[in-house]
């Protein structure tokens, strides 16, 4: 109950619009960025979630390697389950997560591509999320739990 009671007093004061244009924010993001580093976007366009973005792994890199580095630097990723398992994951924007977060989870996912040896062009994954942010209008403007965005 003190969880749910927490939740909905940050909720109350960030304000429904906020709340929404982040996800908005963050989502766009995660698709450019994800988009910059190679990896193809799973999901039509027309079908696009403001809560998760799911990207197809390519040919020739070895996911279970990638994803345990990732692991190993704090970033926690959901692969696909069933017979998506090794083929797609999931960058995850829903809830309390921020820009920032998702501007990290990209520049993380950047090292770790460089260093694996993917032709991956550096600072093109948070250029491209942030472009992508800025363009859902007022996403740095937005105060999130007492922090500005």
């Amino acid at each position: 109950v003190y969880q749910v009671d927490e939740g909905l007093r940050l909720m109350q004061e960030e304000g429904a619009e906020a709340i929404f244009a982040r996800h908005e924010a963050c989502a766009a993001a995660a698709r450019a960025g994800l988009a910059a580093l190679g990896f193809e976007l799973f999901a039509d366009e027309r079908h696009y979630s403001r809560t998760v973005t799911a990207a197809t792994v390519p040919d020739g890199l070895d996911w279970k390697a990638f994803n345990a580095e990732l692991k190993a630097r704090g970033l926690v990723l959901a692969g696909g389950q069933g017979k998506l398992k090794g083929h797609i994951f999931r960058l995850g924007h829903l809830g309390s997560v921020t820009l920032q977060e998702i501007l990290g989870a990209l520049a993380t996912m950047e090292a770790v591509s460089l260093e694996s040896g993917r032709s991956v062009e550096p600072g093109a994954a948070v250029a491209a999320a942030q472009r992508a942010a800025l363009a859902t209008k007022g996403i740095f403007s937005m105060s999130v739990a007492g922090t500005t965005a």
